[in-house]
């Protein structure tokens, strides 16, 4: 229902039994959001231009050394944002094995970017006791 309201809905589920890395967890998740942002890109005029603002804010909020480190856990950025400068290499100006906490900076950056667009967003993780 939500997300035919609007809103941002995106999950991860987890099965009892598995091993899970926390760090791969959180990326899935954020990744799904972007590919959700993407999909947005073909829909009706106001969620073109909301993946497009989206893609925009996302850009303005973290500088391209940071986007090319985020880059590498969250992939589909690069389908999201199409910028000439986000082709510089990680390595050269960030290092490239982040931090935990360097990864908390960047995915903080990323979701108050997308918040600030004034559409709501939930993140569910079921069975997240499994994890």
């Amino acid at each position: 229902f939500l997300s035919t309201q609007g809103w941002l809905v995106v999950g991860e589920k987890f099965d009892r039994g598995l091993e899970y890395n926390s760090q791969d967890i959180v990326c899935s998740l954020f990744n799904k959001i972007v590919k959700k942002l993407i999909k947005l890109k073909d829909g009706n005029l106001q969620d073109s231009e909301y993946s497009q603002r989206a893609a925009n804010a996302l850009s303005e909020s973290l500088d391209a050394a940071r986007l090319c480190s985020l880059v590498e856990y969250l992939p589909s950025i690069r389908d999201l944002i199409s910028d000439a400068e986000f082709d510089a290499n990680p390595s050269n100006t960030i290092e490239s094995n982040l931090s935990h906490w360097k990864l908390v900076y960047l995915l903080t950056r990323f979701i108050n970017a997308l918040l600030k667009l004034g559409r709501p967003m939930v993140l569910v993780l079921d069975d997240f006791q499994w994890a």
